[in-house]
């Protein structure tokens, strides 16, 4: 009897392990996941480079910072000058009594881009962000598709959204690291930046107060922007971004349980940034302005330049940058400006941070009979 009682906890042990086993793998496979206060980026914002991370390709529901995606292709058409600031645009019978924040716009009722601007960013209202998303996209659903075509172009692979006010809805997802791509890129609009960072506004000649859910802007020195969010009482999200002696750096903290928490990780992400890495000029060695020797060219050799230069964001402390370069010992005309001939590599050391091409500065022409012969002639009558 004792040897049966044995063999039955055995196998009972060994049936409930393997369904432990299931219960995992299983929650592996959501698309979503459980609250944590993990979900976070700090970058910088110039390079988009990723400083520090936790779990920031993990798909979330990230709430009402859907209505960044919305500000930004605002401010494209602004830059492009299909708007301005002072356009006015107005309100759909649709966008009048949305539910959740507003600042009570009636159908008909116009309001300038700049102030709809700051109802979406400052006051986080519904109805604003819905007559600037009907001006994208004539609807709202045309708008979202606009959202989710530009979502692609920036790279932001692990985002979909299905409404443009980020309201709750399990189909719509992003991460923490595809938020980061969105808020350095409507930083870039330099125009946004004091509407972005501003904690108290006013509209309509005072007449209707806008309050930022983002408490960093009235506590934060340099801040810059950008928005923080809320689904529900458990979800609180923000992009943050600050810019100090010439340097911005940019922290996304998503899936916070309460507002302090996600203040306090967001300004100690922000701080490390700023304490703890130093924007630092790539360097390269003399052999890179070495000219390129050119085989059947009318010029023997070929100069080489750095397609583009940018910044590297290393920690404090941290070895010199390296450079390896790859280039062929020849190449073969003929040869095109801005013609990729190579790149070059930037390391610490066994940690490549940026690489770019290396691109000739001039054409090199085919040598033929004619222009071999012009060359001999002009050679001698010098």
């Amino acid at each position: 009897m004792k040897r049966f009682i044995c063999i039955f906890i055995s196998m009972l042990i060994m049936v409930l392990s393997f369904s432990s086993i299931i219960i995992v793998c299983s929650a592996d496979d959501s698309s979503t996941d459980t609250p944590s206060e993990n979900y976070a980026i700090l970058m910088e914002t110039s390079s988009k480079q990723v400083l520090e991370e936790s779990n920031s390709n993990v798909r979330l529901q990230v709430g009402t910072l859907n209505k960044v995606m919305v500000a930004l292709l605002i401010a494209e058409r602004v830059s492009n000058g299909d708007i301005t600031l002072d356009t006015e645009l107005t309100t759909s019978n649709n966008a009048q009594g949305k539910e959740g924040a507003t600042v009570w716009l009636l159908q008909g009722e116009r309001m300038s881009v700049k102030d709809l601007l700051k109802a979406t960013l400052i006051g986080n209202a519904n109805d604003s962000t819905i007559v600037l998303a009907e001006y994208l996209g004539d609807t709202e659903e045309e708008c979202i598709s606009i959202m989710n075509d530009k979502a692609k172009t920036l790279g932001m692979d692990n985002t979909h959204f299905s409404n443009v006010c980020g309201y709750n809805d399990t189909s719509q997802y992003s991460t923490a690291y595809d938020m980061g791509i969105l808020g350095c890129e409507i930083l870039q609009y330099t125009f946004l930046h004091e509407i972005m960072s501003t904690y108290m506004d006013y509209l309509r000649d005072g007449e209707t107060e806008l309050v930022n859910e983002n408490y960093l802007t009235r506590t934060y020195e340099g801040l810059t922007g950008i928005k923080a969010s809320h689904l529900g009482d458990s979800n609180y999200c923000i992009i943050a971004s600050a810019e100090k002696n010439n340097t911005s750096y940019l922290t996304v903290v998503l899936n916070c349980s309460d507002k302090d928490s996600l203040f306090k990780i967001a300004k100690k992400l922000l701080n490390k940034g700023f304490n703890s890495y130093v924007t630092a000029e790539p360097s390269f060695s003399s052999e890179l302005m070495k000219p390129l020797k050119v085989k059947g060219g009318t010029d023997f050799a070929v100069l080489v330049e750095p397609k583009e230069l940018k910044s590297i964001t290393v920690a404090k402390g941290s070895n010199d940058i390296e450079n390896v370069m790859f280039i062929p010992e020849y190449v073969v005309a003929p040869i095109k400006k801005n013609q990729r001939l190579g790149e070059v590599c930037f390391y610490i050391d066994d940690t490549m941070i940026y690489k770019t091409d290396l691109i000739a500065c001039n054409d090199v022409e085919k040598m033929d009979f004619i222009k071999a012969f012009k060359k001999i002639f002009y050679s001698i009558l010098k």
